[in-house]
């Protein structure tokens, strides 16, 4: 691939105007940048920040553009979940900023993945939190469906654990305090999440959380996805359960049987990680694993941190206490626990990013809570379409893109 052929598809891709590429063409040949070395040209348009990886990979590809859904110009994959996967894009008109959550066209051919996507469309359009991952629209262009979700600046929990293996107790309790507000939040909307894990958990560059995730949340209309002989179709899977890590002993018996104290008792697991670098149960076995939950006294994470002040680990104790009825009875109490022992400027209003309020309003209008809006796939954007499809059911063997946004 050439250099005249790579400036072709930045074009069709919508990634630069003409005079911005022939500026840059100019400045490679002025190096002595040879014509023929498309491949190199790519690479230095990427390393200057004037396109990301993901859009050099659709060129490489030979896709062409505009690399858009609808009026989002795609930029960049964030990171891939068990139901979609995480991309930043811009909404062209607005030049508003956003993260779009993809999901795969095969969706729709799978009766369970189906009911999943439509528990977490609707879930996600009736929350409105600073600690909730915010969702601005439920759209689909061609067969892909997205969520159009705020610009995530940060990383998962999960992502933080691995690189730091535990966090410094002042740390852990403002994160789980933030976690603690976003989950009283769906709780008091009746949306139980069912799924709380790291993975789960976002944390913006400032270090406040947001839950994310709702493909396992119940809700108030769970109902509707329950078959005629009274079976839910999405809770067929394991996977839809949890994690066994982080799942409440009573959830393991049966998702049903999961309420607000469940959720209580994951957090509470996650709570134990961030301050001990551990799991409370750690075990390769996951049926053993989920039999030391019910029945094993959970250790103390004094002993395994001295330093872990006793007030922290008695909450950490209360919200893993076997029996829902010994737990905390709401996830206000748990952040209002957290309250007392937190310093006084660790209460800080979380900030979001700026929200153009046109933007918002072009976004929902229209449409309704149990709806999708509709953007009609133009002929031009068929062939990225299909590619964004295939690209985001792929294993992502990239530098790793989604770990570190500092």
């Amino acid at each position: 691939m050439n250099v005249q052929e790579i400036r072709e598809l930045v074009l069709s891709g919508a990634l630069l105007s003409a005079q911005q590429i022939d500026a840059q063409i100019e400045h490679w040949a002025a190096g002595g940048g040879p014509a023929g070395d498309g491949e190199n040209f790519l690479n230095t348009l990427v390393e200057q920040k004037f396109i990301t990886r993901f859009q050099a990979a659709a060129v490489r590809a030979c896709v062409q553009g505009p690399y858009r859904l609808g009026a989002y110009l795609v930029g960049d994959k964030v990171a891939a979940g068990r139901l979609g996967t995480i991309y930043r894009a811009v909404q062209v008109d607005f030049n508003q900023p956003v993260c779009l959550k993809i999901f795969p066209a095969s969706v729709g051919d799978d009766r369970e993945r189906a009911t999943r996507l439509a528990r977490e469309t609707r879930v996600a359009l009736q929350v409105d939190h600073p600690h909730v991952v915010r969702t601005f629209q439920v759209g689909s262009v061609g067969k892909l469906i997205f969520l159009a979700i705020e610009d995530l600046q940060g990383e998962t929990l999960d992502a933080r654990l691995k690189r730091e293996r535990k966090l410094a107790a002042p740390d852990a309790c403002r994160l789980i305090h933030g976690a603690a507000l976003g989950l009283a939040h769906l709780h008091d909307l009746d949306v139980i999440h069912r799924n709380l894990e790291p993975a789960n958990v976002w944390v913006t560059r400032e270090g406040w959380a947001k839950l994310m995730e709702f493909s396992a949340a119940r809700d108030a209309l769970a109902h509707l996805d329950v078959e005629a002989e009274g079976q839910d179709i999405s809770l067929l899977s394991p996977d839809l359960l949890g994690s066994y890590d982080y799942m409440a002993p009573e959830q393991a018996a049966g998702a049903q049987l999961a309420d607000a104290r469940s959720d209580i008792y994951s957090l509470g697991c996650i709570f134990f990680h961030c301050l001990t670098g551990e799991t409370p149960f750690p075990d390769v076995n996951p049926v053993r694993k989920m039999m030391r939950h019910a029945r094993e006294p959970v250790r103390s994470i004094c002993q395994l941190d001295p330093q872990i002040p006793e007030t922290v680990a008695a909450i950490v104790e209360t919200m893993l206490a076997k029996e829902p009825g010994s737990r905390y009875q709401s996830a206000r109490d748990v952040a209002a626990a957290l309250e007392k022992i937190l310093e006084l400027e660790e209460q800080a209003a979380v900030t979001t990013t700026d929200i153009n309020p046109e933007f918002l309003k072009w976004a929902k209008a229209g449409v309704l809570p149990d709806e999708i809006h509709v953007v009609e796939a133009q002929h031009e954007f068929v062939d990225f379409l299909g590619w964004v499809a295939e690209h985001g059911e792929e294993e992502d063997d990239d530098e790793d893109d989604t770990e570190d946004f500092e």
